[in-house]
């Protein structure tokens, strides 16, 4: 889980780094050289899950933004996740009461055939 919590992190970051990018009119090429890095180093941080609080001040100086900014998560993709979640909720909760009912259903059952039995005997 942690895993995946971490890289589904590092995914907002870049992409919020390359959103930004997009913005300002800039490459990564150009916020490598502005950063006193390369891309293949920038990329090697993305990929092994680790990044230098300093490298995220300097990006951020570059970009102009805060640093909470690279956090931002898109709030439609949470929202479709979280509506995701609460769909496979109501379906368990409404599988488990048709269970439920059965469940009663065979109790029933089983307890007509125990009275016809005591009332054969």
């Amino acid at each position: 889980m942690i895993e995946n919590q971490e890289e589904k992190i590092l995914v907002g970051l870049k992409e919020n780094i390359q959103k930004r990018l997009k913005e300002l009119g800039k490459t990564m090429k150009e916020l490598v050289i502005e950063i006193d890095m390369t891309e293949p180093g920038l990329y090697k941080m993305f990929s092994n899950g680790s990044m230098k609080i300093k490298t995220l001040i300097k990006i951020s100086e570059v970009l102009q933004v805060p640093i909470d900014y690279f956090f931002k998560t898109n709030q439609s993709a949470v929202n479709k996740e979280y509506q995701s979640l609460e769909d496979e909720t109501g379906v368990y909760q409404n599988t488990a009461d048709r269970i439920i009912e059965k469940l009663d259903i065979i109790k029933e059952q089983n307890q007509t055939i125990i009275n016809l039995i005591k009332n054969k005997t």
